[in-house]
């Protein structure tokens, strides 16, 4: 429950019996610690976060909620889930604010986490991974640079908020990692039919 009033930024859920009756009404603060520093407080300054700078100050808090949350004996498994997504939560405010700065892309797209931050298990010292996928098939070399110009936006937001990108560069500043849905399908099916290629190997051992 603390993790999906989290991820959604929800303070509040009902508590139904095996029935579905109502029973009465939970708060986030009666899931975790009342104090200043908690992950709802937390996501709460992020989603208010207007510029970049306030998305990175927001950010630089999430080391010391994840230092008081070990201090409270919190599961070590749960307090890696919170951390993954306050990080998803810093990316995709940092993605919002990217696209505002230069503009949407003409054609759908997903930012998308890799490794320990999709599969919820982000630790402070974790690297970020990343890469981006937009609808369809590839676009002119504008396109491929109004993306750049966003993800390398957000990376730089990422670095602000005391997250670390990853130093191979399997991030979505990387244009290797910034590909139209079906140039994705291609390489994915080439990576099957030849899984020695080098791109193959990077990618498989951060989405692994």
């Amino acid at each position: 429950a603390l993790l999906d009033m989290l991820d959604r930024g929800i303070r509040h859920l009902p508590v139904v019996s095996a029935t579905g009756r109502v029973l009465g009404v939970v708060e986030d603060g009666d899931l975790a610690a009342v104090e200043a520093r908690t992950p709802f407080h937390l996501r709460a300054a992020i989603a208010r976060a207007a510029t970049v700078e306030e998305v990175a100050a927001a950010g630089r808090e999430l080391r010391p909620t994840i230092v008081a949350l070990h201090r409270a004996r919190a599961d070590p498994l749960r307090i890696a889930a919170v951390h993954s997504v306050v990080v998803d939560a810093l990316t995709r405010r940092l993605v919002d604010l990217a696209v505002l700065e230069a503009g949407p892309l003409d054609v759908p797209f997903a930012y998308l986490d890799l490794g320990s931050v999709a599969r919820r298990e982000a630790t402070p010292g974790s690297d970020v991974e990343s890469a981006l996928a937009w609808r369809g098939e590839e676009g002119d070399e504008g396109r491929l640079e109004h993306a750049l110009r966003i993800t390398r936006s957000v990376e730089a937001g990422l670095v602000a908020c005391g997250l670390h990108p990853d130093e191979k560069g399997t991030t979505a500043a990387n244009p290797l990692l910034v590909r139209s849905l079906a140039s994705w399908r291609r390489a994915a099916r080439s990576w099957l039919e030849d899984p020695t290629q080098e791109q193959a190997l990077i990618l498989v051992s951060v989405v692994v």
